[in-house]
């Protein structure tokens, strides 16, 4: 369901433990998601690596049964973010919103409503610090053992334990920030443009924040591609800052002609069944696969 490449983060963790790289969850606990060409291909993983009940081997595992596709959904309400304020997706990203909102708009089955974007700039600075506990230090190590010269600045557990709690609170506030939206799953851009030039994909603001608060997301193609170059601008010329500047000249600066573009879909922790009923209601109106 990736088709602008393979590089992937997962939120929720429901498989078991990755040693990928810190299995203790000092930070955000990481697990494997699926890469796949339809939701029939996802489904089957899923209900292939659950059928083993891996909740019985791993106390961090949730009992949950899987109905998956077959999850019974009634009037969806969808929200829908085009921007989380602190960076303006590229041009086509936008159309392609645009494009699966007025396709949504028009479903029976979906209520559409609009999602406000929720402390990105702060989520940005938080996910760096805890991404790596450790300040990378076992990269560092490496680095060292060769002829590049770096320094180590790990945390000491004390901090640890401040960005944990810091963490935690930031997923207080997120559960009643989308509870008061009132909405069930969330429409948006999976990252701030099509694939991106070499050196450029520094900003991924789009998906972190939800493996910052362990929502299960899935990225899904649309039958849009990215424009010839100078054919699509941004509507709005307002700089929103230094992260929203560096994107703006990437776009500018590189051809994307031809891009396939993606978005995604987010639930709530916990409602892997509610995202892949949504999937299924959605096949149609957003042609999937």
């Amino acid at each position: 369901m990736q088709p602008q490449g393979l590089l992937h983060m997962e939120s929720d963790n429901h498989l078991g433990r990755v040693l990928n790289p810190f299995s203790a969850g000092l930070s955000i606990q990481p697990c494997a998601g699926p890469m796949c060409r339809s939701l029939r291909d996802m489904d089957l993983f899923l209900r292939v690596i659950l059928a083993q009940k891996p909740y019985l081997k791993d106390p961090l595992l949730v009992p949950i049964p899987w109905t998956g596709p077959n999850t019974g959904v009634v009037k969806l309400k969808i929200g829908i973010m085009a921007t989380d304020g602190m960076i303006t997706p590229a041009p086509p990203i936008l159309r392609a919103i645009s494009w699966a909102q007025k396709r949504l708009e028009h479903c029976a089955d979906v209520e559409v409503k609009s999602f406000a974007p929720y402390q990105a700039r702060e989520v940005l600075s938080l996910v760096r610090r805890i991404f790596m506990p450790d300040g990378g230090v076992g990269f560092k190590n490496i680095l060292a053992a060769s002829v590049i010269d770096v320094a180590t600045d790990s945390s000491h557990v004390s901090d640890i334990a401040l960005l944990r709690s810091e963490r935690d609170e930031y997923r207080r506030t997120m559960a009643k920030h989308w509870n008061e939206q009132d909405v069930d799953i969330v429409l948006m851009p999976v990252f701030v443009g099509p694939a991106p030039a070499h050196d450029t994909a520094i900003y991924k603001s789009y998906t972190s924040v939800w493996n910052l608060v362990d929502h299960p997301a899935v990225s899904i193609p649309t039958p849009l591609y990215a424009g010839a170059t100078g054919s699509e601008v941004y509507a709005d010329s307002h700089v929103l800052g230094e992260e929203d500047a560096f994107v703006r000249r990437a776009w500018e600066e590189t051809s994307f002609e031809g891009a396939p573009l993606s978005l995604q879909l987010v639930a709530r922790k916990h409602h892997d069944n509610l995202l892949f009923g949504a999937l299924q209601l959605l096949k149609q109106p957003l042609q999937l696969v």
